[in-house]
């Protein structure tokens, strides 16, 4: 991985404002600057021995406004959306981590050259530009069906034995390393 530690190292970082993270939490902030000069977020050694702090957990309100069919009249609805924040060096390394293991998704569906079908979890791109692409794809194919629909509470019953097995086959091993496994766990 010595190409993307390069790749994130800023030429002329002296210039650069550090990057902060801007929620509390039971660590100060950190300039992200630091940690990868430091190389710190790169060593395994460090990542075994990195004691992970627990994440903070909210449950941020969104509000939502319906029309009343037939109506002009609208209500209001709030959905509660848990959101877990992780301590600041924790996100830089949980960051690294999943650098590393898009950049082996991508090569992986890129080999198997399904890269035009997969559209969930690509880097660098969004959902609304993925799902422009399926618009223009079904208005030119009519004749297609689209179904959709939403898995509700998807990541709280995923399967982390499965899921363990499929992170280490995604790096091409039969055990994942332990460096892996901190983040993992």
């Amino acid at each position: 991985f010595k190409k993307q530690r390069k790749l994130l190292k800023p030429k002329n970082h002296k210039n650069k404002r550090p990057q902060k993270r801007g929620y509390l939490h039971f660590d100060r902030w950190v300039s992200s600057l630091g940690y990868i000069e430091a190389g710190y977020i790169w060593d395994p050694i460090n990542i075994v021995k990195h004691r992970f702090y627990p994440f903070i957990h909210i449950d941020k309100k969104e509000r939502h406004y319906r029309r009343i069919k037939g109506s002009s009249l609208r209500y209001m609805t709030i959905k509660l959306r848990p959101i877990d924040y992780a301590a600041h060096c924790d996100a830089l390394i949980y960051s690294w981590y999943a650098y590393m293991l898009s950049d082996r998704y991508e090569d992986i569906i890129n080999r198997e050259d399904i890269s035009s079908s997969v559209l969930a979890y690509r880097a660098g791109r969004d959902s609304v530009e993925c799902a422009k692409e399926v618009i223009t794809f079904f208005r030119a194919h009519p004749d297609f069906q689209v179904s959709t629909f939403d898995v509700e509470k998807f990541y709280e019953t995923i399967d982390h034995v499965q899921l363990k097995n499929r992170w280490a086959s995604l790096l091409g091993v039969s055990r994942i390393p332990d460096d892996h496994f901190r983040v993992f766990s």
